[in-house]
């Protein structure tokens, strides 16, 4: 009924599964990808467990959505079964026959020639048990026997079991102990975190239309609260909390209507009141405090350091403390203005409200760029042959990737503030924001960081896609190079990804404490760019600047801001330049020094292209006066004379001055006009009819959009999709929004609708 009201397409939070609310957080993610690792293998189990409601069965959803047909797959969705009914049951799901008439032994061999038919000709066979905490002792040890099918490489059959906690108590028992140690793969599914539910609430509104903000942030919370993170019981209470509000006819839910609602759907398991104590408990109480009551008297002496405390975060030591005045302002010592102050400095610092674009600037110097306001963001970065990571994680993951990162910060307030990750040490961290330096302790950071940050590294070849087992080319050949160098292997680069490269990227994983599935995707990239020295801004800096120490008293302190050398971002198709090649010359100099003589560095073939007239390429007057310089393709040139002549164009007003560069002096490959990139985006329909002729199919099948940008994937022509992409011969995913996708193809940006299909017939 409250579908009009909201304008909603249908019920947002049903509790039937559906295909269209698959929402993985972090932790279902990575629940998947354990399953997926455990059973890659040729493993025997993989244990799935957590407390109703969490998203089990939405894991093995995804699990399925994720196996290609080369895996046949049986699913037992009620194990209430005996043992000789189980293997009725996967025989069934299997398409044998089966009956309560054949012997063990004639089910067991029957799904035996199957399982070694399915090996011979390349398939896989996955069991699936859910809810198995329901499953006898001699149900399991059958399963058991079943895993004992294998041949000289792998498991035949494998299984995956999915349950309640009391699932693991069951494997304990020690008549289960060799299946229990035949688990490959375990993982507890926890309940989603406050910042999880808000993004799962917005993902579901999203499917069905939602235009506006139903759910206020303080509802979202106090959800989050009497939920405990419990997608169905979110699912129930915000079913409920949205025909209270249309009934009160509020456009937006608040607390009230959450706390109602949780009363309603989840009454069950809401504490109840606590009872009013009896009078024998007051008199024991009153004693209590009559005895305590010069203690706490006392302790009014030691309340000197409540705004250090509360305001910076500092643990006052008990020598340096005096009494407070009744006013509560700090004590007329050194140590008292000492603190004012640098709370005054730190209020200043807040009250300018630093902003994520100004703390992206900050990121952009710090690997030698200077970029206005609208240029701060993580597309300008394909501009260097750089890619923004956007991410959660801690202090122990950034210190891993050693790489300046933007950090979102809370006030006591809530308000969300900005800053820049700029070094680690021992204990204390250097941040950068507002226009000043601060070292911090990590205690202070790390209660005010929400574990979101922005950074940017340096992909393979351009290319931050990952890199798996089974692919080809160049990317393999240098990650293969790169593990050699790093392992001390001998031999050549291998271009194919096979078992060596998969065993070697799998220690050189372990070696750095992560993940070891042997995929190498952007966090294991990130590390290895960091393992090979790679130029570029670190966090781990050499020396490290005097300046007061942030354990004890001080929360922070204030550090000089470094002088950073910068230039501007290059045009959009200018050749890409690193830290490297950009230091080999001065920033600023102009393209020919003030003696006429040809610029150090300068090759004689520069000279040739640039001292070439070509009277064949002569542009008339009033082609000059409308040449775009940032069209000029330089990539005759050397790096070190394209720069400069880049810099040149940068620091010339084309509105005030004529054009600095005389096209029937260069080349007709210097002048040739590269690819225009359209800045709008059009739909796939809109699109000219030469180019939809040369547009491949596309067929979008799956579509994941989280607040992450890492969580978000598509399943395009039968293939998983993350931003960066190429999902199609010249087609690159550049974003996933919640109801559609951003495609490029030949530097044209167009859009299609989730689920869609090109072409349409």
């Amino acid at each position: 009924m409250y579908k009009a009201f909201f304008g909603l397409t249908e019920a947002p939070f049903s509790i039937v599964p559906s295909a269209r609310f698959l929402y993985l957080s972090d932790r279902h993610r990575e629940a998947l990808n354990h399953m997926l690792a455990g059973l890659a293998d040729g493993g025997g189990f993989g244990l799935l467990t957590g407390e109703v409601g969490t998203g089990k069965t939405t894991v093995l959803r995804a699990l399925l959505s994720k196996l290609g047909e080369e895996t046949q797959v049986a699913v037992v969705l009620n194990p209430a079964l005996s043992a000789h009914e189980l293997l009725e049951s996967i025989c069934d799901e299997l398409g044998l026959p089966a009956s309560p008439q054949d012997s063990y032994k004639i089910l067991t061999d029957r799904l035996y020639a199957h399982l070694k038919a399915n090996d011979q000709a390349g398939r896989h066979t996955l069991l699936l048990v859910d809810e198995a905490q329901h499953l006898l002792p001699d149900v399991l040890e059958q399963l058991r026997l079943l895993t004992n099918l294998e041949n000289d490489q792998r498991k035949l059959l494998k299984v995956v079991l999915a349950g309640q906690p009391e699932l693991q108590q069951l494997l304990q028992q020690p008549g289960l102990r060799q299946l229990a140690q035949r688990i490959t793969s375990r993982y507890h599914l926890l309940p989603l975190t406050e910042v999880e539910v808000a993004a799962y609430v917005r993902f579901r509104l999203d499917q069905v239309g939602c235009a506006h903000q139903i759910f206020s942030p303080q509802a979202l919370k106090t959800l989050a609260r009497v939920c405990g993170g419990i997608p169905r019981q979110i699912n129930l209470v915000c079913d409920k909390a949205l025909q209270l509000a249309c009934r009160d006819s509020r456009y937006q839910i608040n607390p009230e209507h959450i706390k109602q609602a949780s009363e309603l759907a989840l009454g069950w398991a809401v504490p109840q009141p606590a009872q009013v104590a009896d009078p024998s408990r007051h008199r024991l109480g009153w004693a209590i405090a009559a005895i305590l009551a010069p203690a706490l008297i006392a302790a009014g002496y030691w309340g000197g350091g409540w705004v250090a405390e509360n305001k910076l975060g500092a643990v006052v030591q008990e020598t340096a403390v005096v009494s407070a005045p009744a006013s509560g302002r700090l004590p007329e010592t050194d140590e008292g203005r000492a603190l004012a102050a640098l709370e005054e400095r730190w209020q200043a610092v807040l009250a300018l409200q630093p902003t994520e674009r100004q703390a992206m600037q900050t990121l952009y110097r710090l690997w030698g760029y200077e970029v206005s306001p609208s240029q701060a963001n993580c597309l300008s970065s394909t501009r260097i042959g750089l890619t923004c990571q956007q991410s959660k994680g801690d202090l122990a993951q950034l210190s891993l990737i050693n790489r300046p990162a933007i950090l979102t910060l809370s006030q006591d307030d809530g308000e969300r503030f900005y800053a820049v990750l700029y070094a680690l040490w021992p204990g204390e961290a250097e941040l950068m924001l507002g226009g000043e330096r601060l070292r911090v302790s990590r205690e202070w950071l790390q209660a005010r960081w929400q574990q979101d940050y922005t950074l940017m590294w340096r992909p393979p070849m351009g290319e931050s896609t990952s890199i798996r087992y089974g692919q080809q080319g160049g990317r393999v050949a240098w990650l293969d190079r790169q593990l050699n160098r790093l392992l001390g292997e001998p031999g050549m680069a291998s271009r194919d990804f096979d078992q060596a490269v998969l065993e070697k990227l799998r220690r050189f994983q372990q070696a750095q404490g992560l993940y070891a599935d042997g995929i190498a995707g952007p966090m294991t990239l990130m590390v290895l760019d960091t393992a090979l020295s790679l130029p570029g801004p670190t966090l781990h800096q050499e020396y490290r600047t005097d300046g007061d120490a942030v354990n004890g008293s001080h929360p922070m302190s204030f550090l000089p801001f470094p002088k950073l050398t910068t230039e501007a971002l290059p045009a959009p198709g200018l050749p890409l330049y690193g830290n490297a090649e950009r230091s080999a010359f001065e920033a600023g100099r102009s393209l020919y020094d003030p003696a006429g003589e040809q610029p150090s560095g300068t090759t004689t073939s520069d000279t040739a292209a640039m001292d070439t007239v070509t009277t064949d390429t002569a542009v008339s007057d009033s082609q000059m006066n409308f040449l775009d310089l940032d069209k000029l393709d330089l990539s005759g040139l050397s790096p070190e004379l394209a720069n400069r002549l880049h810099q040149a164009i940068a620091a010339t007003d084309q509105a005030d001055t004529p054009a600095l560069v005389d096209p029937r002096s260069v080349t007709a490959a210097v002048v040739k006009e590269k690819p225009h990139v359209a800045e709008e985006v059009m739909t796939v329909a809109d699109l000219p009819q030469s180019v939809q002729a040369r547009l491949p199919a596309i067929n979008l099948q799956t579509h994941i959009y989280s607040s992450s940008a890492n969580s978000r994937w598509v399943k395009v022509n039968n293939r998983e999709a993350y931003e960066g992409d190429e999902v199609a011969p010249g087609v690159r995913l550049e974003k996933i929004e919640p109801r559609k996708v951003i495609l490029d193809f030949e530097h044209i940006r167009f859009e299609m609708a989730a689920l869609s299909q090109w072409p349409s017939g």
